[in-house]
């Protein structure tokens, strides 16, 4: 499920990612991976669509629609590369396919945003 990343619970999660200060690693372009509170890593992925910038993380609250703290860790870690201008080479972790699937689609993302665009 994707999450838009201007939302207002966006803010909370960031607070919270600042408090705890998960490991982020990142897979890809847009693909990190973040470590859990109770050990193991989940996956967030990154997507820009229509108007807006999308994420989606595959913990309980990510695969619910809610934003969670490896969302916002990964998003304030995928800011400042790009701001940074890494775009790839010695800072990537080894990539494998299995560990990051392709951006979320637009029918992913919902056709709500499609009925958004006018034609």
């Amino acid at each position: 499920m994707s999450i838009n990343l201007s939302s207002a619970d966006f803010t909370r999660a960031a607070a919270r990612a600042a408090e705890i200060k998960p490991v982020v690693r990142r897979l890809d372009l847009r693909c990190y991976a973040v470590a859990a509170s109770r050990g193991g890593w989940y996956r967030v992925v990154f997507a820009v669509a229509f108007d807006g910038r999308f994420g989606s993380c595959n913990c309980a609250g990510g695969r619910a629609g809610r934003v969670c703290y490896h969302l916002a860790a990964a998003a304030a870690l995928h800011r400042q590369q790009m701001a940074d201008g890494i775009a790839g080479g010695a800072q990537v972790a080894r990539w494998h396919e299995s560990a990051c699937p392709p951006p979320p689609s637009p029918s992913e993302i919902g056709a709500r945003l499609l009925r958004r665009i006018p034609i």
